[in-house]
């Protein structure tokens, strides 16, 4: 007389299926890893097909992460702009004649282009900010040669007083110059740089440029002054950036 179906199912093997057939994934697919021609591996392959498909629309695959999103260079500068007043400290100087300092709080944050910054321009732009606001600009600097690179300014001044320009490449004071005459408006133009060793790579540019404003004892109706940032590549003379050679995210 021959045995019957459950006589002859492997003890191991039954006991597997009594736990893969509650309808968990895994069990199912270890049960079919290790019986692929067991006694009930077709009824475990049609119960592993629908849950399989279930599984996958709710959850990503392991084979597709998701990538994290980089925010998109913007090609220029964020620029800073900040308005003056006059400090009186010592009271036995006039009034008029007060040293003016910047004030602590920003009047605006916004991206310009560049390279090249107009004081009068920002000003009119910028509620508050006065005729002359002093102005800081940021951004990340992309350098591709390795060597000596070169970074500076056109500064352009007109019946202002003294102007001054400051620049930091990764923390480090690069360039300080001030131009134009102590107590009287002038007009001029002066270029300005320095070389900086660098490898190839992303650097943090920062700089802030300064008009010192007119005593009330001088009625000037059209003094500005403007700023063009320049650079060179290793060997190069300096001229005007190169498009998206500084951005900003």
């Amino acid at each position: 007389m021959c045995p019957s179906a459950a006589q002859a199912e492997d003890p191991q093997e039954a006991a597997l299926w009594q736990s893969a057939s509650q309808g968990a994934v895994s069990q199912l697919q270890i049960y079919l890893r290790q019986y692929p021609g067991g006694a009930h591996a077709t009824a475990a392959r049609s119960a592993l097909v629908p849950l399989q498909a279930s599984q996958s629309s709710a959850t990503p695959q392991a084979s597709t992460p998701m990538q994290a999103r980089q925010p998109a260079r913007q090609a220029g500068w964020m620029i800073e702009v900040r308005a003056y007043h006059q400090q009186q400290q010592d009271p036995l100087t006039p009034a008029p004649y007060a040293p003016w300092v910047v004030d602590p709080a920003a009047l605006a944050l916004r991206p310009m282009p560049g390279p090249r910054f107009d004081l009068r321009a920002i000003g009119r732009s910028v509620r508050g900010a006065g005729a002359m606001p002093a102005v800081a600009g940021s951004a990340k600097w992309a350098v591709r040669q390795a060597g000596r690179s070169s970074i500076g300014a056109r500064c352009r001044w007109n019946r202002t007083f003294v102007v001054s320009f400051s620049l930091r490449v990764n923390g480090n004071r690069i360039l300080d110059r001030s131009v134009g005459q102590v107590g009287l408006p002038s007009s001029g133009e002066e270029t300005f740089g320095a070389t900086v060793e660098l490898e190839p790579g992303v650097y943090d540019v920062a700089w802030t440029f300064e008009a010192q404003p007119p005593w009330a004892t001088y009625a000037i109706s059209d003094e500005d002054a403007s700023l063009e940032i320049l650079t060179g590549a290793p060997g190069e003379a300096l001229a005007a950036p190169t498009p998206g050679e500084f951005f900003h995210q």
